[in-house]
């Protein structure tokens, strides 16, 4: 019996270790002036895919700690850049998607 308390005592330790592990990467994290996901300018969905993106690629500008989802502030303005990119590049939308086909059957646009 006092094997498995002296056991028990030991994973309580183990584990205490390593939740104050855990905390304090979440902090150098913070402190080292990386943003979650509540306050980037890239919203939580897009922010989130980002980190993802930057881990799975072993990029140094993001990471995961517990439910945060760290990025540098400069991997985040990347990202809007590229956004501000994308978006530029879209063709507008056709006001009047049925143009075309009045044109092919011969038909006006009635005023409503």
């Amino acid at each position: 019996m006092i094997d498995a308390q002296g056991g028990a005592a030991e994973a309580l330790q183990i584990l205490a270790k390593w939740i104050a592990h855990f905390m304090l990467e979440g902090q150098r994290a913070h402190q080292a002036g990386m943003l979650d996901q509540k306050t980037s300018q890239l919203g939580s969905r897009t922010h989130i895919a980002l980190v993802r993106r930057l881990v799975a690629a072993g990029s140094p500008d993001a990471a995961i700690v517990g439910r945060s989802f760290l990025a540098t502030r400069e991997a985040v303005d990347a990202e809007l850049a590229a956004i501000s990119k994308r978006s530029k590049n879209k063709k507008p939308a056709e006001r009047d998607q049925l143009a075309p086909l009045r044109a092919k059957y011969g038909l006006s646009r009635v005023a409503s």
